[in-house]
């Protein structure tokens, strides 16, 4: 699920080389935190939030076929 979270924020961004991707797990939650370059924040969060809720839905729909729940946040790298 990471490949997939790395390749979809690849394609939209201007600065692919500078994500970075943390997981953290309790139970049986998986929350992945994207960090980015301040510049692609809103490139990939999108108007109104629209591209981060699509792909915290597509993350979601892959976590329930492996019987998981899955999240995302999204931040901006120090």
């Amino acid at each position: 699920m990471e490949r997939l979270l790395r390749y979809v924020a690849e394609a939209l961004l201007e600065q692919p080389d500078r994500i970075r991707i943390e997981t953290e797990d309790e139970g049986d939650e998986r929350t992945y935190k994207l960090y980015l370059a301040p510049e692609d924040l809103g490139r990939l969060i999108g108007r109104h939030g629209k591209t981060a809720e699509a792909l915290r839905t597509l993350l979601a729909a892959v976590g329930r076929r492996e019987h998981s729940r899955v999240s995302l946040v999204i931040r901006e790298l120090e």
